[in-house]
Formats: C-alpha cells, sequence, structure tokens
C-alpha cells in the first residue's frame, strides 16, 4: 500500500493529499519515484512533502526530466524549483524549453529556471499582459496562478504603489494588495513585502490588537509582521521584566519562541547575569545572549551548562 511506502521512507503526508496521489498511480509507481529522487537525486523526505504532487507522476517521465535538464546543462537547482521540473508532461517540458530558448535565450532559462515548469500555451498568454515588462517579471507572473485579467489588475496596482512585483506579491489577489495597502494607510505604516505574507484580515488584526493593548508606538512594520498570539505572548512575558520599551528598539528578539526566550533566560541566569544589560553607552538593552543565531546560542549554552556540570 502506499501509506506502507510513505512511512518506509519517512515522508508523513495528509490523508487527502495520500488520496490524491492513489487516484492517479500506485504503490509499487510511488516506490520507484521516491527511489529515484532520494537515491539517485539526493531529495530529503522533507523536500517531497513539500511538493507531494511529485508522487503522482509516472516514474519513468520524472527520470526522462530529469535527463532533459542535464542534456541541457540546466543544473544545479534547488529542490523546490527541481520538483515542481521534474512533475511536468515531458512533451510540456521540451515544448517550454525550446520556446524560452528562442524568444529569451539560454542565460534567461539559467537565470529563471523555473519557468520550465510553466507550459508554453501558460507563458505565451501571460506575454499578451505583460509586454514591455523585464524577462524576470514576465516568468515571474507566468509561475503565478492568476488569469491574465487578475494579472492585469495586480500590475496596474503595482505600478502605481512603485511596487516591484515578486514572487511574495504574486501570492495575494489585487483586492488583498490593495487590503494591505488600506491597513498600512490606516496604521501609518510603510508598504513592506514583509506585509504581503500576511493576509489583510491577519495584518489588521495584529496591528489593531497591539495597538489597542500595548500602545500605538509598538505598530511598527517590525513587529506587526509577526503572529498576533506570538507577540501576545512575548510581550506579556518581557513586559512581566519590565522592559517592555526595549522591544521597539530591538525587535529582533521577537523572533524566538516563548519557548526559545526562556530556555535562553536560563542560560543567562546560571551565568549569573541579567535579562538586560548595560550597552557602552549606558543605555539599557537585552542581554546578548538572546540576540545571538541559534548556532551561537547552543555553543555557549554547551559551555555554560557543561561547565556548572564539572563543578558538582
Amino acid at each position: 500500500m502506499i501509506e506502507e511506502v510513505l512511512k518506509r521512507n519517512n515522508i508523513n503526508l495528509t490523508k487527502r493529499v495520500i488520496e490524491r496521489i492513489k487516484k492517479a498511480t500506485d504503490a509499487e509507481e510511488v516506490s520507484n519515484t521516491i527511489n529515484f529522487l532520494m537515491c539517485q537525486l539526493n531529495i530529503s523526505a522533507s523536500a517531497i512533502e513539500n511538493y507531494p504532487d511529485i508522487l503522482r507522476n509516472n516514474w519513468e517521465s520524472i527520470r526522462n526530466n530529469y535527463e532533459k535538464l542535464k542534456e541541457w546543462k540546466v543544473e544545479k537547482l534547488d529542490h523546490d524549483t527541481l520538483l515542481p521540473i521534474l512533475a511536468v508532461p515531458k512533451e510540456q517540458l521540451e515544448e517550454i524549453y525550446f520556446y524560452a530558448l528562442s524568444e529569451y535565450g539560454r542565460q534567461a532559462i539559467l537565470d529563471c529556471p523555473f519557468i520550465l515548469s510553466v507550459s508554453e500555451k501558460r507563458l505565451q498568454e501571460v506575454e499578451q499582459v505583460v509586454e514591455g515588462y523585464p524577462t524576470d517579471t514576465v516568468f515571474l507572473v507566468a509561475s503565478s496562478k492568476h488569469n491574465p485579467e487578475e494579472i492585469e489588475n495586480i500590475l496596474k496596482m503595482c505600478q502605481g504603489q512603485g511596487l516591484e512585483i515578486t514572487r511574495v506579491l504574486l501570492n495575494r489577489t489585487a483586492r488583498e494588495i490593495e487590503g494591505i495597502q488600506d491597513i498600512c494607510s490606516k496604521y501609518h505604516l510603510p508598504l513592506k513585502e514583509s506585509f504581503f505574507y500576511k493576509h489583510p484580515n491577519e495584518l489588521d488584526n495584529t496591528a489593531g490588537c497591539i495597538k489597542d493593548e500595548y500602545g500605538e508606538e509598538y505598530v511598527t512594520p517590525s513587529i506587526v509582521v509577526y503572529d498576533r498570539g506570538h507577540l501576545q505572548r512575548m510581550f506579556a512575558y518581557i513586559r512581566a521584566k519590565k522592559c517592555l520599551e526595549l522591544v521597539q528598539k530591538d525587535p529582533s528578539i521577537l523572533r524566538l519562541s516563548l519557548d526559545e526566550l526562556i530556555d535562553r533566560e536560563i542560560v543567562i541566569r546560571e551565568k549569573g547575569e541579567s535579562f538586560t544589560v548595560q550597552n557602552e553607552e549606558g543605555e539599557e538593552v537585552f542581554h546578548p545572549i538572546l540576540n545571538m543565531s541559534r548556532k551561537e546560542y547552543l555553543e555557549i549554552k554547551k559551555q555554560v551548562l557543561g561547565k556548572k556540570g564539572s563543578q558538582k
């Protein structure tokens, strides 16, 4: 059974996705595909989990696509780019490659290889709307899910706001882009690309909550970009330390989860030091351990806790 094949290879998928795979293929085919991806191409289980539709395809077609990429010397692709290309029908891959090659040149394909996961028909459809735009923008738009009318609306809105067309922005509709713009105006926020990771309602909810509970001075781009629940947990904890105002100066602490913050505080205590310290200018700031990268922190933690254990 397909479930057994997935379990054997440590691939975790939802029941809904598994049912979709079952409708397209069988366990033997899935096993062959996984074997090729993991053993021949060194693609991890987590990468397959991020793009499970690859398992719906015939593994020989996948292998053929990979051989074509090698033949065309379109190589060294990250797995998020490679898997969608391997998943397209082999006839479609050849059509889009030779069309893009003749119209845009080989370097354009090497710069934006994700275009090879798009059909020739789709690229031609988009070309009617994005005439005059740079090639990378044309390719980005072609790889989006929007229809030509929606694309046109998005492009007009971006032109009006001076926004660069990015993959993140293209994950939103024109109405959502307008909604985020309105929320930024409402809270006097600059329009940042990071906001487009959030739905307008989510951004509005977060900004409104922070303004009502903590004050307008905390409604900044570096703060409201986080999830509302996460901010409430972190703010409550830091406020209990009587140093919440430091978050305005140094919001990078918010990248930690509350559990990570507490874990680091334990190490700070083991060092006999405080949650906040004074910098060279005599200003109160968060302890440097709270701003370390995870790798740096784990080294310090190992040293501190190891030293304590040796003293017992």
